[in-house]
């Protein structure tokens, strides 16, 4: 097929005729194919040989979304103008990620100066552009984001998925302390953020 899911078992098949200049199929030949995208794709075997009909085979595969041009090589070299197109397209939504990290530091009841993203992903970390989920964030005291902190108020705690990546804004906290983001979607894999710090303003160390 042109178009197989980027999960790095799916493969399309590469069908490499070989041909002389007499249009007569030609066997034996040792022949390569290459991806544009060089070792992002798999593609198995190394080489192969043109069997009787002149004709050799290969598989591609990947775990990164995107369009490969493959391109067939004789031995001797010769190249084959005509190339195969194949695009990888996402699997299915699987994760959470925190692709803009919150800021490391901030202060009580201001707006972080680094908003986070969050990015709705397959199991190998490919973008689901389609997706539109409202994501929710919840404040935790660890890393691994499994103690939700006991208090304290979260502003700006949800943003809806735009292209597969929510943008959130005027997320900030009111609690002193080191604490860190969680991201959920119901049905997939959350995510925890890095470590923030949220120290009192001047003013409210008065």
């Amino acid at each position: 097929p042109a178009s197989v899911t980027a999960d790095g078992s799916a493969t399309s098949t590469i069908t490499v005729t070989v041909k002389s200049i007499t249009n007569s199929t030609m066997s034996g030949c040792t022949v390569t194919v290459a991806s544009s995208r060089g070792g992002t794709d798999t593609i198995a075997p190394a080489s192969a040989v043109s069997n009787g009909s002149g004709v050799a085979t290969f598989t591609v595969k990947s775990t990164t979304a995107g369009s490969g041009t493959m391109t067939a090589t004789i031995a001797g070299p010769v190249v084959i103008t005509q190339t195969a197109a194949v695009s990888f397209i996402p699997g299915a939504p699987a994760k959470l990620a925190f692709t803009v990290e919150p800021s490391a530091n901030g202060t009580i009841l201001a707006a972080l100066a680094q908003q986070p993203a969050v990015t709705v992903q397959d199991a190998n970390g490919n973008t689901i552009i389609s997706a539109t989920d409202s994501v929710t964030l919840s404040v935790a005291t660890d890393h691994l984001c499994n103690t939700t902190a006991g208090s304290g108020s979260l502003a700006g705690g949800s943003a809806t998925a735009s292209s597969g990546v929510a943008t959130f804004a005027g997320v900030s906290f009111t609690q002193v302390g080191t604490f860190y983001l969680k991201a959920f979607v119901a049905g997939l894999t959350s995510d925890c953020s890095s470590a923030i710090v949220f120290g009192k303003s001047a003013l409210s160390s008065l």
